[in-house]
């Protein structure tokens, strides 16, 4: 089996935006199912300013977020364990361009990217790679998934390669996505006298319960007269005798 196509992925402005005018910076829409099914399909490494783990002694408060906690804490796991990190000179003449050409850097890769500085750009236009950057809009919902899009294209993927990969096309389509309607085919809340029916179910079972509608069985009374009962004695042998 061929090596895979190495992706690198930029985050700020890129995966995380300003998607609406005078907002602030949010994940774009779909972004971690997207990158979930990217780091299937392809070798994916983070090309961002963003330290890959926290360090060991905190600096300050900003020093606690790092890539692998933020994958964290929106469910990525799994972009955690297959997704690497660039190590790259941020005080380099040639930016991240620098790190894409290295000597020992894979010949077939593409780079998701938001608008590149000067300097970048013609590094790659020198190096006759610039097809291989990908622009993604910095503002508003869909640069990312435009980009990924774009990166399917150019790299020669099928709908069949993002099925084998556990996805669908519908989740890079930004039409389908802002078409979703939350709850859509989920099944309808079930009617009063299916609840009734259940509850009458869970009693005859020997399970006592008090039912959606905040009545309760002859058990449940019976076994809350006893308990309290027994409190009020106990509390009354606790007493002080004086």
């Amino acid at each position: 089996m061929p090596p895979k196509t190495t992706l690198y992925i930029d985050i700020d402005d890129t995966i995380i935006a300003q998607v609406l005018p005078g907002s602030g910076f949010d994940l774009r829409p779909c972004v971690m199912t997207q990158l979930k099914v990217l780091g299937r399909m392809y070798d994916c490494c983070w090309l961002t300013m963003w330290p890959h783990t926290a360090p060991k002694h905190l600096r300050s408060r900003e020093d606690r977020m790092s890539i692998v906690t933020l994958m964290a804490s929106l469910c990525g796991a799994e972009i955690n364990e297959a997704f690497r990190c660039a190590d790259w000179d941020q005080n380099h003449e040639h930016g991240k361009a620098e790190f894409v050409l290295r000597k020992d850097a894979p010949k077939d890769w593409h780079w998701l990217e938001d608008p590149l500085h000067k300097c970048e750009s013609d590094a790659l236009t020198a190096a006759g790679m610039l097809d291989r950057y990908i622009c993604a809009d910095p503002q508003g919902p869909w640069g990312f998934a435009d980009a990924v899009r774009e990166l399917v294209r150019r790299s020669g993927k099928t709908a069949d390669d993002i099925a084998c990969a556990g996805g669908s096309p519908k989740w890079f389509d930004r039409a389908a996505i802002a078409a979703h309607k939350p709850g859509k085919g989920l099944p309808k809340p079930s009617e009063p006298h299916d609840l009734v029916r259940a509850h009458s179910e869970f009693l005859r079972s020997g399970i006592e319960i008090r039912d959606v509608f905040g009545a309760t069985s002859d058990a449940d009374e019976k076994a809350r007269a006893a308990q309290d009962g027994g409190r009020r004695r106990a509390g009354a042998d606790q007493e002080d005798p004086r």
